[in-house]
């Protein structure tokens, strides 16, 4: 019979066990709904349908021709996974603690080994390390080499060429919601299980459905929210036991751009799908006391893998980059025009929506946008260091020509000294300012004055642009 851990959880009698099972289970919401077969082997055999016999029609007074389908043999392995929780009985027996130390101990292995087991169901390698088992990368790998023609839907290049990011634009984000569908459609039923990605790429796909109308959200066990497109669970997978490397990082290559990642689709069910593997159901066994020396050692024993016969129950979207750049709907000063005090009279501030060639500014319109708390940021490139220095603000109206109603919201400076102010010896390296605000008005702009000192009084070809996501963007 087949178990997920929240099943089990749910009729778990021994406390320790569930204490365990449901640790493992907040931290990983893979580990919550994988179905796990229990196999009582290190090793098992799965067959899957190569192809199906050829059908056709026949004449009167003939027979048909014949046919058979074939079938395929693989071996999917178990590998051994668990831990030892080893507590000093002098500590264990401290009552100066602030918690139990044994139990502070099992919370901790525990999520470390909720983290090792979300990494590798994505990176496991058995052939750079053979105690592990298969992760899903290199499933997909294995299932898209095996015919690059007939399973080249698994695998699946976002082809921005761009490289500008999913959320720049409407086009871009319409080219994503394509891409993303054909991942969906990719699995067989077009239902997968989940759709995996990391914290990145969640916020950006969270951010475009709801931009777009698309986001649906459920719970789990934990009345925890999770977000949903198509019925599929769109799920953090997190990061390894190191609390900073990323499980599916934010650097690969694999689109041809750089700082791109992945969004892997699965559906899961055993025996027809893909599912995981248990030699035996998780043991967790309180060994007491060691006999070589003065601790109590808590085992935490589970031999499991993973299982695969049909390949359209996995595929991967490539060449993803979450992190964008500035969303063109979004330049306030599109930096086009080289910023110079000494044509300082020509910089008039924006006064329409309209782009102005002369100056590169324009009026953003947020009731176009959505938005409401906003990062404006300020760049300028490196520059030769002199007495210059500039004054950058952001206004807000409800009047496109401001004419009126004009609000001051944000005021660009580095250093308290020069409050309001960015000065040229500031940018020798190039600089960017993050500002941040909320705004109820309708309109935005940029307002700049270069002013001349002892030097080239230019401030180059600066740009300043709105984001609301600035943390992701930088």
């Amino acid at each position: 019979m087949a178990w997920t851990l929240a099943e089990l959880s749910k009729i778990e009698t021994d406390i320790l066990r569930k204490s365990v099972i449901d640790t493992m289970i907040m931290e990983s919401n893979l580990m919550e709904l994988i179905p796990w077969e229990t196999i009582g082997q290190l090793a098992t055999g799965v067959i899957r349908i190569k192809d199906l016999p050829s059908i056709g029609f026949r004449k009167i007074n003939e027979g048909y021709a014949e046919g058979i389908g074939h079938f395929e043999h693989k071996v999917e392995t178990i590998s051994l996974f668990g831990h030892d929780i080893d507590t000093d009985i002098a500590i264990a027996r401290a009552k100066n603690t602030v918690a139990d130390a044994r139990a502070i101990q099992q919370t901790l292995t525990l999520k470390s080994v909720a983290y090792a087991f979300n990494d590798k169901f994505i990176n496991g390698n058995p052939i750079t390390d053979p105690e592990e088992f298969k992760g899903l990368s290199k499933r997909v790998d294995d299932i898209y080499n095996e015919n690059t023609t007939v399973f080249a839907s698994q695998y699946i290049d976002l082809a921005d060429t761009t490289n500008y990011g999913i959320l720049r634009d409407s086009a871009a984000r319409f080219a994503f919601l394509d891409k993303l569908n054909e991942l969906i459609y990719a699995i067989k039923g077009h239902n997968p299980s989940f759709l995996l990605m990391n914290k990145k790429c969640l916020l950006a796909v969270r951010s475009l459905l709801l931009r777009e109308k698309l986001l649906d959200t459920t719970q789990d066990m934990f009345n925890r929210k999770i977000d949903t497109y198509l019925g599929a669970r769109m799920i953090d997978i997190g990061v390894k036991a190191d609390q900073s490397t990323e499980i599916i990082t934010n650097t690969q290559t694999l689109g041809g751009g750089s700082y791109e990642t992945s969004i892997y689709a699965v559906s899961f069910s055993i025996g027809d799908m893909t599912w995981g593997l248990q030699q035996y159901p998780l043991e967790v066994r309180d060994l007491g006391e060691l006999e070589s020396k003065p601790t109590f050692r808590t085992r935490v024993d589970w031999n499991i893998g993973l299982a695969t016969v049909d390949p359209r129950s996995l595929a991967r979207l490539y060449g993803i980059r979450a992190d964008a750049t500035f969303d063109a709907n979004l330049v306030l000063i599109d930096g086009t025009v080289d910023i110079d005090s000494d044509t300082a009279a020509s910089f008039v501030a924006a006064t329409s929506t309209t782009r102005v060639a002369a100056t590169g500014a324009a009026v953003i319109d947020l009731q176009e946008t959505g938005l409401k708390g906003i990062a404006a940021v300020l760049v300028i490139p490196a520059l030769t260091t002199s007495t210059d220095y500039l004054t950058a603000t952001i206004q807000v109206s409800d009047v496109e020509a401001f004419s009126s109603d004009v609000h001051e919201v944000v005021k660009f400076d580095v250093a308290a000294a020069t409050l309001g102010r960015i000065l040229a010896s500031e940018c020798v390296a190039g600089l960017i300012v993050v500002r941040r605000f909320v705004s109820d008005k309708r309109y935005v702009r940029a307002v700049i004055t270069p002013t001349k000192g002892t030097g080239e009084g230019s401030f180059s070809t600066l740009q300043i642009l709105l984001s609301p996501y600035p943390f992701y963007t930088l």
